[in-house]
């Protein structure tokens, strides 16, 4: 009774460690299938980023009417994180450069920011703080003429 408890035990186990395997890459080519994730960043790595590469885009999600009170320079596009934002931002920002998204705070670009990784966009940045943490700093914003 015993053997056959330890055998039943370590069938289950061994079935146990073959459902805990997981693949690392999607095929037997090595190539990778996992989503490219988000990387939250500061104004400052922004900054730093963006002068080693001047094609990344700076992407404000905020409403027009809180753009209407001021943006940060160089913002490149503004697509309103709503329901339509998975449709706009696919076709309005180009996948092959890198996108960093601010907001107020950072809870919308982030959430904005998730989603274009998971519709095809390399590299995803997340500015943490928004333009909260842009004005902070005593940081000047421009207004739309």
């Amino acid at each position: 009774m015993i053997g056959t408890m330890g055998l039943m035990v370590s069938m289950a186990m061994g079935c146990q460690a073959q459902q805990d395997v997981k693949p690392t890459n999607g095929s037997s080519l090595g190539v990778s299938t996992k989503p490219t994730q988000v990387v939250n960043i500061s104004w400052e790595e922004f900054e730093s980023l963006r002068s080693q590469n001047p094609q990344m885009r700076l992407v404000d999600v905020r409403t027009e009417g809180e753009v209407s009170g001021g943006f940060v320079g160089g913002t490149t596009d503004f697509v309103v994180f709503d329901d339509e934002f998975t449709e706009k931002a696919v076709k309005n920002l180009p996948k092959g450069s890198p996108v960093a998204l601010y907001c107020k705070a950072g809870g919308r670009s982030s959430k904005a920011s998730n989603i274009l990784t998971q519709q095809g966009f390399g590299k995803v940045y997340n500015i943490t703080g928004g333009i909260d943490a842009w004005i902070s700093k005593g940081k000047p914003l421009v207004n739309k003429d």
